[in-house]
């Protein structure tokens, strides 16, 4: 099987130009400081599909999590929303059109935070070099 998918990646780097294995770059994790910045990530990984055209609306896009804040599904593992609708308000009536809201809203921002992150990190510098710290073995 190792022969045939380097095969196959070979073929593909040779048709597409491109170097490395056939995920390469594709995905990254960034470690997120505050708050606000979480609900910045999480409003781009919603937004993607639209901004895209691949989608009229968010709840339309069958591979997001969006659906999973307002609906359950039979069938499926249930998402543990709680904390992010908590961060809009404590009223169960309002947190869910608080977060839809938005959401939407970020249709007329340019936030990406892949270009907003340094080294993984999307938060202060204080907070970058507290991590690197602690990577080094040294307690905060």
């Amino acid at each position: 099987m190792q022969i045939l998918m380097t095969a196959y990646t070979m073929y593909i780097n040779k048709k597409y130009d491109r170097v490395g294995h056939i995920f390469q770059g594709r995905f990254q994790s960034i470690i997120v400081e505050k708050e606000s910045y979480l609900l910045q990530v999480h409003r781009y990984i919603h937004l993607n599909p639209l901004k895209a055209g691949l989608v009229n609306s968010l709840q339309d896009y069958p591979w997001s999590s969006y659906t999973s804040y307002f609906t359950s599904i039979d069938g499926l593992p249930s998402l543990d929303t709680k904390g992010i609708l908590e961060m809009f308000s404590p009223d169960p009536a309002r947190q869910k059109q608080l977060l839809h809201e938005f959401t939407l809203a970020g249709l007329k921002e340019e936030f990406n935070p892949i270009k907003k992150q340094i080294r993984g990190v999307l938060g202060s510098s204080k907070f970058s070099q507290k991590l690197t710290r602690m990577l080094k073995g040294v307690r905060p």
